[in-house]
């Protein structure tokens, strides 16, 4: 089997030391073996997939027999955590007993917080990654499974490294800071505490990094959105390609326009966000604002212009939506006829009825032309 040196050796202090006692050459590509006695395969298998994900898949269908070899992996591995999942299961289910001392049962780190410490241990490391003229040390492995951006850099240095060395050095652009809190919530999963301002400089650097969704939805929704932010937060969430705060700052500035009549900074800010929104997010915006009068106020005058070519574009489409439907009723010429459709039945009905004289015969071609005519008639209106 294989996996990552980082990974398995801060989620377990034996194997940690199974690794040191392991020669490591400087090339990074080779693989340094380690024979674990006593742990069979298939539960080696279960071990890593919860040394990897917290978790171990279909834990509950497992007989007392597995639990019990799965706690006694655990146990002589050293990771806590999945001894007191297996203790817990072993004491409730089957009624049996297993010794866990006190100490080892406050040692439950979770996977977030075990890899929260590789981001401060060197052992492993085999990026450097240079912000600002600062480096942040960083691993192969945890930047090419959160970004294809990471995996492409990484690859693209590889040609630049050093005979002797063993590190890949990337060049990141963007702040020092920011970069250390993303490279935290890559290790750990956590967003560390930031203000409003630093979420918007990170949910840019996501966006720049190529990210996963995972830490940019994190991040999506710890940003607020409010009366006072909102014009900013739409051309932040346009550049950034953000559908929900886009959706929130439009709702934001369509419900409190109105209020912020007599606020000429707030008016400015509207006007300024303006000039710099593209036509088919002014388009969204005027939709959704309601008071006409709310809107006329906020905009200046040299602005007005404007506000009517919008105002007037919502009531043409309302009317157009309108006279559609009255169309489709009383059969205008460039929508459906229900009053020809009417006519239409109509003679087929005649047709089928004076067939049954036969002295009316004669008639019957001028019938069969005037029902070639109006399908001809309602099938051009139609199409039209």
């Amino acid at each position: 089997m294989y996996c990552h040196k980082v990974i398995i050796s801060q989620r377990s202090r034996i194997l940690d030391h199974m690794l040191t006692l392991e020669s490591r050459p400087q090339d990074p590509s080779h693989f340094t073996e380690v024979v674990i006695p006593g742990v069979q395969f298939n539960m080696m298998k279960n071990v890593l997939c919860f040394i990897y994900r917290d978790l171990v898949p279909n834990f509950e269908w497992f007989s007392f027999e597995i639990v019990l070899e799965l706690w006694e992996a655990a146990n002589l591995l050293k990771i806590f955590k999945l001894m007191a999942i297996c203790k817990d299961v072993l004491e409730t289910d089957h009624i049996y007993s297993v010794k866990m001392d006190n100490a080892t049962k406050s040692m439950l780190p979770s996977f977030g917080s075990d890899m929260s410490n590789a981001m401060h241990d060197s052992s492993y490391c085999d990026v450097q990654i240079s912000v600002e003229g600062k480096t942040l040390r960083a691993h192969d492995c945890v930047l090419r499974c959160t970004s294809a951006y990471f995996a492409s850099l990484i690859e693209a240095s590889k040609g630049n490294m050093s005979k002797n060395g063993s590190s890949i050095v990337i060049v990141l652009p963007g702040t020092y800071t920011s970069a250390a809190r993303v490279l935290h919530f890559l290790y750990t999963g956590n967003l560390p505490s930031r203000t409003q301002d630093d979420l918007l400089e990170d949910l840019i650097t996501a966006h720049r990094y190529a990210l996963n969704y995972v830490y940019r939805g994190a991040i999506d929704s710890a940003i607020q959105v409010t009366p006072s932010n909102a014009c900013t937060i739409l051309l932040f969430a346009v550049k950034v390609q953000s559908p929900r705060l886009k959706i929130q700052a439009l709702n934001t500035i369509a419900r409190h326009l109105h209020k912020q009549v007599g606020d000429e900074e707030a008016r400015a800010q509207f006007e300024s966000m303006l000039s710099q929104c593209p036509s088919y997010i002014k388009n969204e915006l005027f939709e959704k604002i309601k008071n006409v009068n709310g809107v006329k106020c906020l905009i200046s005058k040299d602005r007005k212009d404007l506000a009517a070519t919008m105002l007037e574009r919502s009531r043409l489409h309302k009317s157009n939506m309108e006279s559609k439907m009255v169309n489709d009723i009383t059969g205008d010429k460039d929508s459906l006829s229900m009053k020809n459709l009417l006519v239409l039945l109509l003679i087929m009905a005649a047709y089928g009825y004076l067939q049954r004289f036969s002295s009316i015969k004669a008639f019957i071609p001028i019938l069969n032309g005037s029902v070639l005519i109006m399908i001809a008639i309602h099938l051009f209106q139609t199409i039209q």
